[in-house]
């Protein structure tokens, strides 16, 4: 996908879409891969942006002290990255190259 990222661009803008909102709309331990799971309503926790609390994706309740009900950790992976995550990681691989975002 870089690849082709980069070959477009010499020829003009390039739209890059991406089915998901948000910076990382879907997160599971990284030991068990587990869904990460809201304590309050079980919907799933998003990560905001980098470093930022975990919130429920469905309640809005934000969660402190995260860990796995399944196998007791305590680090989490993204299952996938939304929107905004996409759009940071392409303005760090072509950092000459507006990258624009919308919604």
């Amino acid at each position: 996908a870089w690849q082709v990222a980069r070959e477009g661009l010499k020829h003009g803008p390039v739209l890059v879409q991406v089915p998901r909102r948000g910076y990382v709309p879907r997160l599971a331990c990284e030991r068990c891969r587990e869904p990460a799971r809201c304590r309050h309503c079980a919907g799933p926790l998003e990560a905001q942006g980098s470093g930022a609390a975990l919130r429920c994706g469905w309640c809005g309740v934000e969660e402190a002290s995260w860990h796995c009900e399944s196998c007791g950790g305590f680090r989490l992976r993204a299952q996938v990255v939304g929107a905004r995550r996409t759009a940071e990681e392409l303005g760090r691989a072509f950092p000459a190259v507006p990258v624009r975002t919308s919604g």
